[in-house]
């Protein structure tokens, strides 16, 4: 075991949930054009497909100097919305004193809504086609449709049993027709002539 620990350096990262790290670092609000903590991707071309987004080293990505300069570029203007678009919405000065490229923590409680948002509406949509779906049977509620689906399900299962006993019956009596004419088939056969002299022989 060491008796001492030596110190080399310190690497600083900056955490917290989504309003913290834009104020602290000197951007506009979650809604803005470019959002993002971490890189410079534009909201706007989110929904384009396909969309590459900036990775971790690359230059689109924000670092302490671009912050300062894009900070510096938006002062010098009337400062309107405009012009903060244009300096990638950084309208304060960054309040950390370290490199932040790759030194910004996700937050994991907003990763964590949005996976739950997403479930959350995928389930309201399956409920509305479901209500739809009531209103057009003419029910008046979720209960009740499931109740005729029910409904609906043990009269079908009654209708395959009945069918299944009808079935059965048919093969039984065609066993018994097959059976009897099996035995019919081992008796002798009686011929009469007109001597009245009777012959038996077999079919």
């Amino acid at each position: 075991m060491p008796s001492h620990v030596e110190l080399t350096g310190i690497e600083w990262f900056v955490g917290g949930d989504l309003p913290w790290l834009h104020m602290i670092l000197g951007l506009q609000a979650c809604n803005s054009t470019f959002f993002c903590c971490q890189c410079l991707a534009d909201r706007t071309a989110l929904h384009q497909r396909p969309y590459h987004h900036p990775i971790a080293g690359h230059k689109h990505s924000r670092s302490l100097s671009n912050l300062r300069r894009d900070f510096s570029k938006y002062s010098n203007t009337t400062k309107t919305q405009h012009e903060a678009i244009k300096s990638h919405n950084a309208v304060n000065p960054p309040l950390v004193p370290f490199e932040i490229k790759g030194h910004v923590v996700p937050p994991s409680l907003h990763m964590a809504i949005g996976l739950t948002m997403d479930l959350h509406n995928e389930i309201e949509k399956i409920c509305k086609e479901r209500d739809e779906m009531a209103v057009k049977q003419g029910l008046t509620s979720l209960f009740d449709m499931t109740y005729q689906q029910e409904l609906k399900a043990v009269e079908h299962k009654k209708s395959d049993d009945e069918q299944k006993r009808k079935d059965k019956g048919h093969k039984r009596a065609r066993d018994q027709y097959l059976a009897a004419k099996k035995q019919a088939s081992k008796r002798p056969k009686v011929r009469r002539h007109a001597g009245g002299v009777v012959v038996c022989a077999s079919w």
